[in-house]
């Protein structure tokens, strides 16, 4: 004679009456598996915010790793740019005060040899000394202050080579001081200006070169994320593996239930 069982079993609709220890345990294990199948359904909608939040932060520093490297391209274009212009002034400067330098040469020696030919107003006046100094040897004409070289000569030869020493120019030495001065000055405010553009040029190569570590460290970023993001796509599938195979066991464990 079979002995049948009647349990109460708390459902959704009310209570489940089973009269059989096999069927109870057919319900004990359905319950035991939807509870599973609520935890890894739990699991796998945090497994896919996981998985959009890893996509987004991966989209992030693609879109990052992009911008540095964009940045870097026009800082090593610009620094290209400042250098050719750099050296065409620098070589337009050079080539300015080389041609400078020879125009005011060439003048300086223009006018030294102008200086020394004699005007005809200077040799009519040292025409006129001399016939003086000629006619009248014994009382010079002309007192000045000379040098002690001179003191107590008082020869016609003398008296006409002193106004000469006045006339005479003033030789090139003592002309050029100003223009070189000038040409100092000119040079010291480029070299000035030279070590400002190749502080500019420093500055320029460190940003690229921090541009760079930082490309690089976006590239480590950048692959730890590929990373996580194949393990997270493996643990989703492998969770909609699970979900499924539940799904599948659930309807196989109604069906029999059912039957």
């Amino acid at each position: 004679m079979k002995l049948w069982w009647f349990y109460r079993i708390p459902m959704e609709g009310g209570l489940l009456y089973l009269s059989d220890e096999h069927d109870l345990e057919k319900n004990i294990k359905s319950k035991r598996m939807e509870e599973e199948l609520e935890g890894l359904t739990s699991r796998l909608h945090s497994t896919k915010r996981d998985f959009v939040e890893c996509k987004e932060q991966l989209e992030d520093e693609k879109w990052r790793v992009e911008q540095a490297e964009a940045a870097i391209v026009d800082a090593k274009t610009q620094s290209e740019q400042d250098q050719k212009s750099w050296e065409y002034e620098l070589l337009q400067k050079l080539e300015e005060e080389r041609n400078k330098c020879r125009t005011e040469l060439a003048q300086h020696a223009n006018g030294y040899v102008r200086g020394t030919q004699s005007p005809s107003c200077t040799n009519r006046q040292c025409s006129n000394a001399d016939l003086i100094a000629l006619q009248n040897p014994g009382t010079p004409s002309v007192h000045t202050a000379e040098p002690k070289f001179f003191d107590g000569v008082t020869s016609p030869a003398i008296e006409l080579v002193l106004p000469l020493l006045h006339l005479c120019p003033r030789p090139i030495t003592l002309l050029l001081p100003t223009t070189l001065s000038a040409q100092r000055d000119e040079a010291w405010e480029e070299v000035v200006s030279l070590m400002c553009e190749v502080e500019q040029k420093r500055a320029a190569d460190e940003k690229v070169k921090e541009l760079e570590e930082e490309m690089s460290k976006m590239s480590g970023r950048y692959e730890i994320a590929l990373e996580m993001l194949g393990e997270k796509s493996e643990i989703v599938e492998k969770l909609r593996a699970d979900v499924a195979e539940l799904k599948q066991m659930c309807r196989e464990l109604v069906i029999s239930t059912t039957e």
